[in-house]
């Protein structure tokens, strides 16, 4: 190490070569770090013991600018007492730049060893502190001796003070002083992991004990509720049955009401165990008004098997709203010459099942909203519907979440116009194919298939005549599987009409970047041939 020399203000070279900067002895600290460091305070040789009432304000220095903790009025700013003499600074937000750290005391209070306001000795960790541009990590640690300027060199000042060993064993010593609070800073921090540990254990078991607290709520309030439904059914059942009427419990009055069949079912405080013998001719009376808030929040369970429905036409917002709905015997039900089911079931979602295995469909032509937001339905059975007639789908599975499997591998959809978010937000499907459909007369296709997420398998016939460009947005698993890839290329290939050789404008499909990639270049290109150009979003 080169001799140095200082005045008491401004740091200045003096001497030879320059300094390595790599010499043990210099703690280089990111200048744009928050850091700390212990000062060790020194009247003459002797240690300053910092008095109680003590105000004093120790400098942090880097050329012009300066950075300041101590005590005032006995308040500490940024800083603390670490022992007698030695203080621990927090250097946070300092805004200090590039270069060698100097440090000044100024101590308030009159003593005997010094005169007001005289600097007095100050000793750093690690004896020189150099702030750098480049990342590092500083580890504080307290220096053996003194010095009076913070920029000498530590080892020439521990010699003036009788070290008798080598620079090498002096500069060792640090390291061992370094991996010592390294494992002492360890410690801490695994102790402060196993408190902040502690604390979430104890916040998860309160969270537990909550949520226990609430199931066993939830299973008291259950059991009351199915309590209160046996004694209900024991009074209906009690009643004598009449098949021209229905026999309902009013949950308002407490009362078991009797209507006539023919009557609305439009009563939102009526619970029904009993449904008579009922013709229906042409459009079903109601239960709810559709497109409003009405509807029933205490039937559960409906048995429709006595009613005849063979000469019903319309069965459009018939169960609208009806929240608690969970499932109803259609047993005999064909719907052959239904025509209308706009909104037959929109907003049950508490439905989990109907069987609709004897419905036919075959006069159906507006099936919009049909079961939109039935998200708890998982299972329906389609596959004996004739759909040969419908020409509205729009919005017809709209938001079923629940629903896994729907069999539309038979549906003949050659007369419908409208299919605008007609599986939008079904994302528990995971196939659909309609390769006997065809989609000439579609007008409108908006987000037909929107966020169904694990869509993996569809065979979709390109056959969109009128269409001038098809979003297949949200179904980034299409092709995902051996026979969903092979449904890809189907699509795209056999299963893509000729629009050139029919004369008809190109239509742009939009898919989604993954599936865009399942298809390569050829199949892209071939598919662009015949009039269908393919992008990616």
């Amino acid at each position: 190490m080169s001799d140095m020399c200082y005045n008491d203000r401004e740091f200045s070279r003096c001497g030879g070569a320059e300094e390595p900067q790599t010499a043990k002895g210099i703690v280089k600290i990111n200048y744009k770090e928050d850091f700390e460091v212990v000062v060790e305070l020194m009247a003459g040789d002797e240690p300053y013991k910092i008095g109680e009432v003590d105000d004093f304000e120790i400098k942090f220095q880097v050329g012009v600018a300066t950075y300041s903790v101590g005590r005032k009025a006995g308040v500490w700013n940024r800083c603390e007492l670490a022992d007698e003499n030695k203080v621990r600074c927090f250097l946070s937000k300092h805004k200090l730049h590039v270069g060698r750290l100097r440090v000044e005391v100024y101590v308030k209070t009159q003593d005997a060893n010094f005169d007001n306001g005289k600097r007095l000795h100050v000793a750093i960790a690690e004896g020189v502190v150099e702030l750098v541009r480049e990342n590092s990590r500083f580890d504080a640690a307290e220096i053996k001796a003194y010095m009076p300027m913070v920029l000498t060199d530590a080892y020439k000042l521990a010699k003036e003070h009788g070290y008798g060993g080598t620079q090498e064993e002096y500069y060792n010593t640090f390291s061992d002083i370094t991996s010592l609070l390294g494992e002492l800073r360890s410690v801490a921090k695994n102790e402060s992991q196993r408190v902040e540990a502690e604390k979430k254990r104890e916040e998860y078991t309160d969270k537990i004990h909550a949520t226990l607290g609430e199931a066993e709520r939830l299973a008291a309030l259950r059991k009351k509720e199915y309590e209160q439904e046996m004694e209900v059914r024991k009074v209906v059942e009690a009643e004598p049955k009449d098949p021209q009427y229905n026999i309902w419990f009013d949950t308002k009055t407490g009362t078991v009401k009797r209507t006539p069949v023919e009557d609305h079912l439009s009563c939102t405080t009526y619970r029904v165990y009993y449904m008579g013998a009922y013709t229906v001719k042409g459009r079903l009376g109601r239960f709810s008004a559709p497109y409003s808030n009405s509807g029933n929040q205490y039937v559960k369970e409906l048995d429709l098997s006595r009613w005849d429905t063979t000469l019903m036409t319309d069965v459009s917002g018939m169960f609208y709203n009806w929240v608690a709905l969970r499932s109803v015997n259609f047993y005999g039900w064909t719907m052959k010459n239904v025509r209308g089911a706009n909104g037959m079931f929109e907003n049950c979602d508490s439905l989990k099942y109907i069987d609709t295995s004897s419905w036919q469909m075959k006069s159906l032509q507006n099936a919009s909203y049909m079961f939109s937001y039935c998200t708890g339905l998982d299972a329906l059975d389609t596959s004996k519907w004739d759909l040969s007639e419908l020409t509205s789908g729009s919005f017809m599975f709209r938001n079923c979440s629940s629903l896994q499997e729907l069999d539309t591998s038979k549906w003949d959809l050659s007369n419908i116009k409208w299919t605008e978010f007609m599986f939008q937000k079904c994302s528990s499907l995971k196939k659909l194919d309609f390769r006997n459909s065809t989609f000439r007369k579609v007008e409108g296709a908006s987000d037909m298939f929107y966020g169904v997420d694990s869509l993996q398998e569809l065979w979709l016939p390109l056959t969109f005549d009128l269409l001038k460009e098809l979003k297949i947005n949200g179904t980034s698993k299409w092709g995902e599987t051996e026979e969903g890839l092979k449904s890809l290329k189907w699509t795209f290939g056999e299963g893509a009409d000729d629009r050139v050789a029919k004369g008809l404008k190109p239509c742009m499909i939009t898919l989604d970047r993954k599936v865009y990639d399942r298809l390569s270049d050829e199949e892209r290109a071939a598919a662009a041939k015949k009039g269908w150009t393919i992008a990616k979003y």
